[in-house]
């Protein structure tokens, strides 16, 4: 048979068969009959859909994709391939339209599939936008934002614009914090950007990036950002002064305070190779110290009670687990023992490894705080009634 039909000898006799002809399948585009290729016997047949309707099927939102497996330059895994049988027992790959490449498949990449997601994409950015409400009153006082908001603002006018634009980009904020922001219109989305936050994943299926949706200030003026930054400082000094906002001053310094003091924890577990999981009674401890001493001398407490813990822990032979919880006991100790203010225990300083200036800290204490005389690395956090001369405060 090879020397008959002339055959190539190194090659599998089922790669030299005519394509199989789908007589009950047809193109969408092009009313083109589907063939297939005939593919090894040793192949296994997989279940997929067949779709012959995509370009009247009814967009939907995929909440979540998943990625189960990448394999990028691996030859030794075989990649994944649909396998259909046919009714005669034949294994064979996917229907293809042999005019314009179409198959019948969600993640057809043919040339009219491909056209109709760069359309359907724009139909939903409109959808977007829409629903997102664009137009906006502009914001007429910026003196009307509470502590947190003016805070947040000043932060994102800081460092989230977008690089050589005016625009933002607030995904470095949380859900939580985002709102503040946009529901409040301190900032509107850009009804360009809209269209980059959405993936076709099909040309009738998509999914929301919202952290490429980039953001303008929603003021009167046509102030440049450097501006705008510039009142929000000014408003963020006069908040420490108002006995309506000295609360809300407090509580946010309190809250960046932890924030620092539990990634050095966080930093000492993993020198010491313990475990991290601290709960309220440690994280209520660590405030404790932050209103009595300040950020640099808790930090300093915390690298001895991790110190000091897993020395302990190593002589009982106690695990990574039961070692951090010596830690609680440790910081109770170092706080309020009376013995221990008689010890060389010196307050942290900031360095590139251990308590390096985070951007949120930077925005709160330089425009908070230091403008003040209050330094937030050394200060306790006061606990009550804010002190009006810096020298009593710290």
């Amino acid at each position: 048979m090879l020397a008959e039909f002339e055959l190539p000898k190194q090659q599998s006799l089922y790669k030299c068969f005519p394509a199989y002809v789908h007589t009950n399948l047809m193109c969408e585009y092009c009313s083109h009959i589907l063939e297939s290729e005939f593919l090894n016997k040793n192949e296994k047949a997989t279940q997929f859909e067949f779709i012959f309707d995509i370009q009247t099927k009814e967009l939907s939102e995929v909440k979540h994709r998943y990625q189960l497996l990448t394999h990028y330059n691996t030859p030794w895994l075989i990649s994944h391939s649909e396998v259909m049988k046919t009714d005669e027992g034949y294994l064979v790959g996917v229907p293809t339209c042999q005019k314009c490449g179409h198959k019948p498949i969600r993640n057809c990449s043919c040339i009219n599939c491909v056209e109709q997601m760069r359309s359907k994409k724009e139909v939903v950015a409109d959808m977007l936008a829409a629903d997102l409400q664009i137009s906006s009153e502009p914001i007429s006082d910026l003196k009307q934002l509470n502590t947190k908001g003016t805070y947040l603002m000043l932060y994102a006018m800081t460092y989230c614009l977008a690089e050589n634009s005016e625009h933002l980009n607030l995904s470095i904020f949380n859900e939580e914090e985002r709102a503040i922001l946009i529901e409040r219109k301190l900032f509107i989305p850009v009804a360009t950007s809209i269209i980059n936050t959405v993936d076709m994943l099909s040309p009738f299926e998509y999914t929301r990036n919202d952290s490429q949706l980039l953001y303008q200030y929603n003021g009167l003026s046509n102030d440049s950002p450097s501006v705008v930054a510039q009142s929000l400082k000014k408003l963020a000094i006069n908040k420490f002064l108002e006995p309506d906002s000295q609360f809300d001053v407090i509580e946010l310094w309190s809250e960046l305070a932890l924030l620092e003091a539990l990634r050095c924890l966080q930093h000492y577990c993993e020198v010491y190779k313990l475990a991290y999981n601290p709960g309220q009674k440690t994280m209520s401890c660590i405030k404790r110290s932050l209103t009595r001493y300040g950020l640099a001398q808790t930090a300093r407490y915390i690298y001895t009670a991790v110190k000091q813990s897993h020395t302990y822990g190593l002589e009982q032979g106690y695990d990574r687990k039961r070692t951090f919880n010596l830690i609680y006991g440790k910081l109770n100790f170092l706080i309020d023992d009376e013995r221990v203010r008689t010890w060389n225990l010196k307050p942290f300083n900031r360095s590139n490894s251990v308590l390096s200036e985070p951007q949120e800290t930077i925005i709160f204490s330089h425009s908070f705080l230091e403008p003040h005389g209050i330094d937030f690395l050394t200060c306790p956090i006061i606990a009550g009634q804010v002190k009006t001369i810096p020298s009593q405060v710290c």
